[in-house]
């Protein structure tokens, strides 16, 4: 439970207990209107739900951020590199609310590898919010998929990382009414140059402390 305090910023939830000590987290009305942030080799007018890839994290869907450095890394993984920019009002939709733990790595491992089984139906939202499982987090992903963690150690270890969050629209209709598309801006010369030398040295300095965990934890 102190890791998910630690992971959870407080102005953003109210924290409900009941008399069972079964304590519920559930995202503020004011906190669903925000700006997001999607990286793409184009302009995106009209983002689409079901033209992605579904061995990604959450499967299937439009993946923004509210973490405009984010989307700028996933604009500068392209030839072309664009960041657009949206106004979202996710207050009347069905939102999944992830955290680092057990539920959203079954959910990511299932997506990823199609082993295992789905933790919930995500048909039931129209959006699933919750960890990147990017760059930072590969290693731990791959030794957790190929046996050399358990589950426990591998959800301690991406609790002791520092990782963005994803906002992903599940389906077509809930985006149309909750996303208004502002403005989008190309990344070219220098500025996509040191956006991508950063990139690089975050994914070396990301390995290098999930090793280091990984090797704690494992008492090597």
């Amino acid at each position: 439970m102190e890791i998910l305090l630690d992971y959870l910023d407080q102005t953003e939830y109210n924290i409900i207990g009941t008399s069972d000590g079964i304590i519920s987290f559930v995202l503020r009305k004011e906190v669903y209107k925000m700006i997001l942030y999607h990286g793409s080799d184009m302009v995106i007018k009209k983002p689409l739900s079901q033209k992605g890839r579904a061995d990604v994290d959450f499967g299937k869907g439009f993946y923004m951020t509210e973490d405009k450095k984010m989307a700028q890394k996933w604009a500068c993984n392209k030839n072309i590199s664009i960041v657009n920019v949206y106004e979202a009002d996710l207050s009347l939709l069905n939102v999944k609310q992830l955290l680092a733990d057990e539920e959203w790595l079954d959910y990511v491992v299932f997506y990823r590898t199609h082993e295992g089984k789905l933790p919930f139906d995500d048909t039931l939202y129209d959006v699933i919010c919750g960890p990147t499982a990017d760059d930072k987090l590969f290693v731990t992903l791959d030794m957790y998929s190929d046996g050399f963690l358990s589950k426990q150690q591998a959800i301690h270890i991406i609790n002791c990382m520092n990782y963005s969050c994803q906002v992903v629209f599940k389906n077509d209709a809930a985006m149309e009414n909750a996303v208004r598309f502002k403005e989008a801006k190309e990344l070219k010369g220098l500025e996509r140059q040191n956006i991508y030398l950063q990139m690089t040295e975050d994914r070396k300095l990301a390995s290098k402390k999930a090793i280091e965990l990984i090797r704690k934890n494992n008492g090597r």
